[in-house]
């Protein structure tokens, strides 16, 4: 498959929107108490609009041919030293998203190797990123593409 990375332009939101409705509908039917079942409503590209602007968002698209088939949304952070840890910039993966006729043909590869391709050119040693505990499938990808597991996020739910 011919799958071509590039940057993503404020052209791109519409597509953006498109493509992050795939994500939101596997969380809330993962997670119905918590995520929205996606909608134009709840997916307006102007959504996307403010994060493109902002210097320190990234966003990539695959694109096959002129087809829009996946995307991933990152972000620089840089945390200044404190009197308990070092100064540490990293690049934090937000979403990313590959239609599911795409999926495992190594277009989210390549879109995880555009960020890291990034990181390198900038200097920034890490890429983080988070990830449900029932996306069993975006895990294992995950670690396939180098992450590994740096903190454990915890949570308990209080009777009301």
């Amino acid at each position: 498959m011919d799958v071509t990375i590039r940057t993503a332009t404020v052209n791109d939101v519409a597509s953006l929107a498109r493509l992050n409705a795939d994500v939101q509908r596997r969380h809330a039917e993962a997670m119905p108490s918590i995520f929205k079942q996606p909608s134009a409503e709840l997916l307006p590209t102007v959504m996307f609009s403010e994060p493109l602007s902002d210097p320190n968002s990234i966003f990539f698209v695959a694109e096959n041919g002129e087809d829009a088939v996946g995307y991933l949304w990152a972000e620089i952070s840089q945390r200044p030293e404190t009197q308990l840890t070092y100064a540490r910039d990293s690049i934090m993966i937000h979403h990313i998203s590959v239609q599911p006729a795409y999926q495992r043909q190594g277009v989210g590869a390549q879109l995880i190797a555009a960020v890291k391709d990034l990181a390198r050119q900038e200097q920034i040693a890490t890429v983080k990123l988070d990830t449900w505990s029932f996306n069993t499938d975006a895990q294992a990808f995950f670690a396939r593409q180098g992450f590994t597991i740096y903190n454990y996020r915890l949570w308990t739910e209080v009777a009301l």
